[in-house]
């Protein structure tokens, strides 16, 4: 008889852990630090859906209402890729990234982040899936 034993230790397979019965509790949102709405991000997200009408955006979801949550992502549905734009002010400048290239661009006005927001949209690339909204 061959004895073959498990390579991972009791410990980290959870062995003598209680499991709680019932479901899963939600992870909270809570509201973070940044206002929701400025002039600068009212015209950034404006000058988006304007040009790009299927635009989709959401500002990033915090557990703590101390937490920063000054990213917003802005995404196509049928397209792979988000850019996100962050300002723990939610006013100019914003920091635009995106996950379909490395670059980082500092804009200083709203119509800039309009601009590299949705240059970059329409770039191939990115994501299919996001942690941080759905498709």
């Amino acid at each position: 008889m061959v004895v073959i034993r498990n390579p991972v230790p009791a410990r980290l397979r959870g062995e003598g852990f209680v499991r709680v019965p019932g479901p899963a509790r939600p992870i909270t949102q809570a509201k973070g630090t940044a206002p929701s709405s400025t002039p600068d991000l009212d015209a950034i997200v404006a000058s988006v859906k304007q040009r790009l009408p299927g635009t989709m955006w959401l500002q990033a979801p915090v557990k703590h209402p101390a937490d920063d949550d000054g990213v917003w992502f802005f995404w196509l549905p049928d397209l792979p890729g988000e850019v996100q734009i962050e300002s723990s002010s939610a006013l100019c400048p914003f920091i635009v990234e995106t996950d379909k290239h490395d670059e980082c661009v500092t804009a200083d006005s709203p119509q800039e982040v309009a601009d590299t927001v949705i240059r970059w949209l329409q770039m191939p690339g990115g994501r299919a899936e996001s942690p941080w909204h759905p498709r």
